[in-house]
């Protein structure tokens, strides 16, 4: 699931926390509780590091120092699997009132969201549910942004 980490030129932000890893994709330092999941401007993941690599690769990707905590993270993770569940809970609704197109509106918002970035495998395997339908990309839908979005009951 993870990432190796690269160097960029876009600035990197802290995510979310996960207990899954328990290295470093930086240092490879074992036995860790969890790791910090560093994401860019576009919400893709850079990787999964520790708290003290972390740290030093958003002083690297942003010329701003700062402090990751594991309980900074831990509640940057809470705040971050409340958005993500909120927003596929109405895509799997969507999907199961048959209107893929509006399910794929709530992914495509999802990303576009700086707080909402999918990395557990539950939440990865209703994006990719949702992303099998190819509704919202295929040329033959017929809706347009705005009738979907006046279906969904998304505020303009």
């Amino acid at each position: 699931m993870s990432n190796a980490h690269t160097t960029t030129a876009s600035a990197l932000r802290a995510v979310g926390f996960n207990d899954e890893q328990d290295h470093c994709d930086r240092c490879g330092k074992p036995e860790l509780k969890g790791t910090v999941i560093l994401a860019d401007e576009d919400n893709l993941e850079a990787g999964r590091f520790g708290t003290s690599c972390a740290a030093k690769i958003i002083l690297e990707s942003t010329g701003v120092k700062v402090t990751v905590t594991r309980s900074g993270a831990l509640s940057t993770e809470r705040n971050r699997r409340d958005t993500v569940m909120n927003y596929l809970r109405k895509a799997s609704s969507a999907l199961a009132d048959n209107d893929p197109a509006i399910a794929q509106w709530f992914i495509w918002d999802m990303r576009r969201d700086v707080v909402a970035v999918p990395h557990r495998a539950d939440e990865l395997a209703i994006v990719a549910a949702v992303d099998a339908t190819g509704t919202y990309t295929s040329t033959g839908v017929n809706r347009t942004f705005d009738e979907i979005r006046a279906a969904a009951l998304i505020p303009a």
